[in-house]
């Protein structure tokens, strides 16, 4: 019997965060199994309560706060939130949903693995590459910044959403993500809305994360500075 598990447990529930050549299938079998890890099969054996399994149609797959709490203790780092983050914008599961399985848990391996890290989740990111800027920044020492934030004119009318903000500051940083023409122009103007107002706003790319991510880390520490932010 299999039961689907972490990464690929999180795809059935929507957090589709894998990469786009990732197809491998994570699964748990029960004691006794003789089911071998091969290319694109990685079985991990564990007994389970009813409680922490779900059906999805023909499926077995763990439940959203225990992918959650896997996804947490056994991934990468910065994927490990990746994925939690993932879950909770979609309210499969939640923060305080995870934290007490933890606290329920204490003998399962990699459980103060995952309260360490459960601090860094947040529900309101809205893509992977969301996530991973916004733990480059906090790993590198900077304040943690409020992701979606609304700004507002002196009437309170929204005006923009920005990815992710410091608003004592009026910066913000953005990742480009859009794909076709007419979504680039709505970000450009949503931008333009927002620097009107007096917001300092930078966009990355997955190119800049991916290839020179201090350089990222720099062009916001001095934003930062030069709206008064002392260290």
């Amino acid at each position: 019997m299999f039961i689907l598990r972490e990464q690929t447990a999180a795809w059935v529930y929507g957090a589709d965060v894998r990469s786009h050549d990732d197809l491998d299938v994570h699964v748990y079998v029960p004691p006794g199994s003789r089911v071998r890890e091969r290319d694109g099969l990685y079985p991990l054996v564990a007994s389970l309560t009813p409680e922490d399994v779900n059906q999805a149609g023909a499926w077995l797959l763990t439940s959203p706060t225990r992918t959650a709490f896997d996804c947490l203790r056994m991934s990468d780092d910065v994927e490990a939130v990746v994925f939690a983050d993932a879950l909770t914008h979609l309210a499969r599961t939640s923060t305080g949903l995870i934290a007490t399985y933890a606290a329920t848990h204490h003998g399962m391996r990699g459980c103060r693995v995952v309260e360490a890290r459960l601090p860094d989740v947040e529900p309101k990111s809205e893509s992977p590459m969301e996530t991973r800027l916004r733990l480059l920044l906090l790993r590198a020492g900077l304040p943690r910044p409020l992701a979606q934030w609304e700004v507002r004119n002196e009437a309170n009318v929204f005006v923009a959403r920005l990815d992710l903000a410091w608003p004592e500051f009026k910066v913000s940083i953005e990742y480009d993500g859009a794909q076709h023409w007419a979504e680039r122009r709505h970000d450009d103007r949503r931008r333009a809305a927002a620097r009107s107002l007096g917001w300092h706003v930078d966009v990355v790319s997955a190119e800049d994360y991916y290839r020179t991510p201090d350089d990222i880390v720099v062009m916001v520490t001095r934003a930062l500075a030069a709206r008064g932010r002392r260290d």
